[in-house]
């Protein structure tokens, strides 16, 4: 029942980029549509195959970087397959079999950003997500049971949770209360598909024993530790001589990988820039019209290996935007918290009206920075680029953030952007740069649409 709908939409993509192609030919006078209905379906088919053996359709959703890279792989596969197989036997013309080229192309991007949105939609019926039993300290399940809420496509659902305090006491909410006069021995009977225990202070017995006493019903159980210092993507448990090991991979000392990333960075930002130079043209327009001034703002940024670089952007802001806020705050001093939290405001004076807003709450500012990253000093996907107070917040991440190009989009704008805290948002930065490939790349620059779309925590 949960593999239906993902399923079904799949079929959907492939049949819309083919008609999509189809249409575009036929307003040129080439006819492929003759032909579309049968090959959409055995791509459909061969592709469905092939998602469903690699475990694609499961509700447990692999780590959005890992499904990116085989929704594409056996995407351009199902292409190629469908495509020698209808040309050997003649079951399709040769314009046709041309037209499979860009159709394939088309479906590689619009799957990665299709499947997470249908996903989201999907995690907040009542039917669909796999139901979840947490078990673990109060503070870390509490975590847990939030950044679930939060991320309803990943198709898990917090029925309960049973925290243990310091003295090992067991206590269920919010489905039942424990029994404290056996809270040590009494079994839990919450039905769940899975079992996430996070107890990152507990010895591997003692979560052993919790396990066996209240989660030996639950068919499937995820023990969560505290790894950010490893990679949790590239790794895998092994047997090494008798014992269990960790092996690990690190993307960032792969040359290959380096020099593909800056590749797709450079192609990118000049197969955009020429599309986006109209918009671009009426940006400027009005930001010249509504607040006479410079169109650009450039500020000092660190990047990578602490290199001191402008980063360019539109300016959103009043020319006096240092005076204005001083004297807002000193209006509404109650807004002082929410400043010194973060740097920002959520209804902030100094936006220019009109004009300003809207190219922040689309990220169109951002723009400019194509620039930086034509010459090098940024990347299209990395942790964004900060300044020399914000050091001190990165504490002992902060090496790992001269570690790489700093971007304009990365992990924190698609994870909550300005609705996250700056604590999670160097998490976010930490977490890239320990596991970053380029899968991971293409992955956030698929999610970057969905968010700019949704103007999700844009403001």
């Amino acid at each position: 029942l949960a593999v239906a709908p993902i399923a079904a939409g799949d079929a959907v993509v492939v049949a819309a980029s083919l008609y999509a192609v189809a249409g575009v030919a036929e307003l040129s006078g080439v006819a492929l549509l003759s032909g579309s209905g049968g090959t959409a379906l055995a791509i459909s088919g061969v592709l469905l195959i092939q998602f469903a053996v690699a475990g694609l359709f499961s509700a447990w959703k692999l780590n959005p970087f890992t499904e990116t890279r085989q929704t594409v792989v056996h995407t351009a596969t199902s292409f190629v397959m469908v495509g020698l197989a209808a040309g050997f036997t003649g079951a399709i013309t040769g314009i046709q079999l041309a037209a499979l080229i860009p159709a394939g192309l088309f479906c590689c991007l619009l799957l990665p950003v299709a499947r997470p949105i249908l996903r989201s939609a999907l995690g907040k019926t009542s039917w669909w997500p796999q139901r979840v039993l947490i078990i673990g300290e109060p503070e870390s399940a509490e975590s847990l049971r939030e950044m679930l809420d939060r991320r309803p496509g990943m198709g898990l659902k917090p029925v309960a949770i049973l925290e243990f305090d310091e003295n090992a006491a067991a206590r269920m909410a919010p489905a039942v209360e424990a029994d404290s006069a056996s809270q040590e021995t009494a079994e839990v009977t919450i039905d769940a598909d899975w079992a996430f225990v996070v107890m990152p202070s507990a010895s591997q017995r003692r979560i052993n024993q919790v396990i066996e006493n209240h989660a030996a019903h639950v068919p499937r159980r995820m023990i969560l530790s505290d790894s950010s210092f490893l990679p949790s993507l590239w790794t895998e448990v092994c047997d090494f001589a008798g014992q269990a090991g960790i092996a690990s991979e690190e993307g960032l000392t792969d040359p290959f990988a380096l020099k593909l990333k800056r590749a797709l960075d450079v192609a990118i930002v000049i197969a955009s820039g020429l599309c986006l130079l109209p918009v671009l043209a009426v940006i400027c327009v009005l930001i010249k019209i509504a607040s006479p001034g410079p169109i650009f703002f450039g500020h000092t940024r660190i990047g990578q290996g602490g290199r001191r670089f402008k980063a360019w952007k539109f300016r959103s802001m009043m020319l006096d935007a240092d005076k204005v806020l001083e004297q807002h705050l000193k209006d509404n001093p109650e807004l002082q918290s929410e400043w010194d939290k973060d740097q920002k405001l959520r209804n902030d004076p100094r936006i220019i009206r009109g004009i300003g807003p809207i190219i922040r709450k689309l990220s169109l500012d951002e723009l400019p920075q194509l620039w930086n990253v034509l010459k090098g000093e940024m990347s299209l996907v990395g942790p964004r680029p900060i300044v020399d107070n914000e050091v001190e917040k990165y504490g002992v991440v902060f090496p790992l953030y001269l570690r790489v190009t700093p971007g304009i989009t990365g992990l924190w704008q698609i994870s909550g952007r300005n609705n996250t805290t700056y604590e999670e948002r160097v998490a976010y930065d930490q977490y890239y740069v320990r596991n970053w490939s380029v899968w991971s790349d293409l992955y956030i620059l698929a999610a970057t649409v969905r968010t700019v779309l949704l103007r999700e925590g844009a403001y």
